[in-house]
């Protein structure tokens, strides 16, 4: 309850934002993540590496003067990791080595409230916290190039093979630094901080020892569009 109520003034004062906002920034780019070391099993010579995925979405941009500003984050956001094995097994005579690939994809819509500071004209950073709101996840299994017709699902359903999500809000804080290209233009590199209050580990559990939740720490940069609303 004490989270939802969180995320409600989150929207609340998002959309305040962008209905007195100055700007409008349109953002397409990539974001990059992994599981944490402490989650990360070595069973059949198990490695993990970053998923690439999208990050797109809208900002609102408040000026407070010539150094600060207010901006408002909205936000499709998609996280996961790649874990890659190998495992051996007879095939008649020969001893045949597998390779499996899980690829593990999480989606969110995201609201981020930053405080920006100006160096440049051009170049400036800001911090701010930020909740997100779990769609769906899914996992892609391949094995030897084979894909699994049947990908594992997470949702609200408690079905065969699927896990039900039981916390789908999540809370941390955005770093992030932008470069302006000119007028229309510009760069953000962003960190997004997650379980900040437990750095130990970034999965939720359920009651038979399965994962059903990663909170994943990401970075990504986007490209953005800047549409002027007011002078």
């Amino acid at each position: 309850m004490y989270m939802k109520k969180i995320v409600l003034i989150f929207i609340v004062i998002s959309f305040t934002n962008i209905v007195n906002s100055q700007s409008i920034k349109y953002n397409f780019g990539i974001s990059s993540s992994n599981l944490k070391s402490i989650d990360q099993d070595t069973l059949n010579n198990a490695n993990y590496n970053s998923l690439y995925a999208l990050n797109i979405g809208l900002s609102s941009v408040n000026i407070v003067d010539d150094k600060l500003s207010l901006i408002t984050d909205i936000l499709f956001v998609q996280t996961g990791y790649v874990r890659t094995s190998s495992y051996n097994s007879w095939n008649g005579t020969e001893n045949v080595l597998n390779k499996v690939e899980s690829k593990n994809i999480e989606n969110y819509i995201q609201f981020i409230q930053r405080i920006n500071f100006s160096f440049t004209e051009n170049l400036s950073i800001s911090v701010g916290p930020y909740v997100d709101y779990i769609l769906d996840g899914r996992t892609i299994n391949q094995e030897n190039s084979q894909p699994d017709p049947y990908p594992y699902v997470y949702s609200d359903n408690d079905i065969w093979l699927d896990a039900k999500y039981t916390d789908k809000l999540n809370y941390g804080i955005n770093f992030s630094t932008s470069y302006k290209l000119n007028k229309y233009f510009d760069f953000t590199l962003g960190y997004n901080l997650t379980n900040i209050l437990n750095s130990n580990s970034a999965a939720i559990y359920d009651s038979y020892g399965y994962i059903v939740r990663r909170k994943l720490n990401s970075l990504y940069i986007n490209f953005a569009y800047i549409m002027q609303l007011k002078t």
